[in-house]
């Protein structure tokens, strides 16, 4: 990086780095192919050795979210307050980026569901399941068949002076 001096209106001069890749991030903030290549093509090393650094080289997503990352410094350039480096800038971008990745995995990590003490299936339900209701109604249909075999004097049995009610479906 080459440092340029600067002599602002209040008559101190500072020193400024150069950013060789302003003039490439400007083009492409307006929407030249060319410099959106140069740019991706540039900065894209560098937002795969931070992304790498921020959730680890072997997380099975680091493709995704290094591209994800060259969508959002593209999207960001035209706000680009240029107080910085476009590279550095870029850099920022993969290092947030990765930092919301690596949220969402602990939380989805910390809600999920792998213990198999906390499966669904094993809360209990007010309903029955579908295999209860299933069997209670193939049983309903056989006592139902049974007592049409039986004679109606058989079937129409009282116990004591109670009489049974009739089986309705």
């Amino acid at each position: 990086m080459r440092l340029v001096q600067n002599v602002p209106s209040n008559g101190r001069s500072a020193i400024e780095p150069y950013d060789e890749l302003a003039s490439v991030a400007s083009a492409a903030a307006s929407g030249d192919s060319g410099a959106i290549r140069t740019l991706v093509l540039t900065i894209g090393p560098h937002l795969l050795r931070v992304v790498r650094k921020v959730l680890g080289a072997q997380h099975p997503d680091v493709d995704d979210v290094v591209q994800d990352c060259a969508f959002g410094v593209l999207d960001a350039l035209p706000k680009r307050r240029g107080e910085s480096t476009v590279l550095h800038f870029a850099c920022r971008v993969a290092a947030l980026s990765a930092m919301k990745v690596r949220r969402r995995d602990a939380t989805q990590k910390r809600y999920s569901i792998r213990d198999e003490t906390l499966a669904i299936e094993l809360f209990p339900s007010a309903r029955p399941a579908p295999d209860e209701l299933l069997s209670t109604r193939v049983s309903a249909e056989l006592i139902r068949e049974l007592l049409d075999s039986l004679p109606y004097e058989q079937a129409e049995t009282s116990y004591g002076d109670r009489r049974c009610p009739k089986f309705e479906p």
